[in-house]
């Protein structure tokens, strides 16, 4: 089976929220925390970055930012049938600048998984079982009910300090060969670390195929 790779538009939008989260992360290191945990001081390690150094991290060819794809226990949660909505859910402030990242980055990969699940699991190790969900609405219902999350987006890698490491040194080096060796390791393990549908996701996709007809 052929799978269709990233075209150059999706490796551009992929750059532009990298950047943009980058931005975000750096300035804002009460929101950041609060959302993530992660396990080295983002935050103070971003902040510390030049432009160019900002712009070489930012070209890691997938999303530095993760939107929980390979949890699909909290994702089968946000798309059930909730018509009022979760009295309790976290939600973004409404001039929250994560709230822009967080609109821009559920649009481009929804409309990725759509159109090419592949290249969408690619830039950010989703499973092929997330992509499956979000194609199954539009992208106004899928916004309402997930872009006022305030626990949605947070880095990747936020529990992992050894990744974050060498992409903030080696990840952003001067010398290209070694700029690309670091970001495809980081992407390697972000890939490998994919777990595989759990049983009760499977359950969930068989009861959404039509029931054979009897004669």
């Amino acid at each position: 089976m052929e799978f269709a790779g990233l075209s150059g538009d999706d490796l551009g939008n992929v750059r532009a929220l990298n950047r943009l989260f980058l931005n975000c992360l750096g300035s804002t290191p009460g929101d950041a925390e609060a959302r993530d945990r992660p396990a080295v001081p983002l935050h103070e390690l971003i902040a510390a970055l030049n432009e160019k150094q900002l712009e070489r991290l930012a070209s890691s060819p997938f999303l530095l930012l993760s939107l929980r794809e390979q949890d699909g226990d909290y994702w089968d949660g946000l798309l059930g049938d909730h018509r009022n909505g979760e009295l309790f859910a976290p939600r973004l402030a409404a001039n929250d600048e994560f709230s822009r990242l967080l609109v821009a980055s559920l649009g481009f990969l929804w409309q990725l998984a759509g159109r090419n699940a592949y290249a969408a699991r690619v830039v950010s190790g989703a499973s092929l079982y997330w992509c499956e969900r979000l194609s199954e609405f539009t992208l106004v219902s899928l916004l309402a009910r997930t872009a006022h999350r305030d626990d949605l987006l947070v880095p990747r890698f936020a529990d992992d300090g050894d990744v974050w490491k060498k992409l903030l040194s080696a990840g952003v080096s001067a010398e290209a060969a070694v700029r690309s060796a670091a970001h495809l390791t980081a992407m390697q393990t972000m890939l490998t670390r994919t777990p595989p549908a759990a049983p009760n996701h499977l359950k969930a996709a068989a009861c959404r195929m039509p029931a054979p007809r009897t004669r």
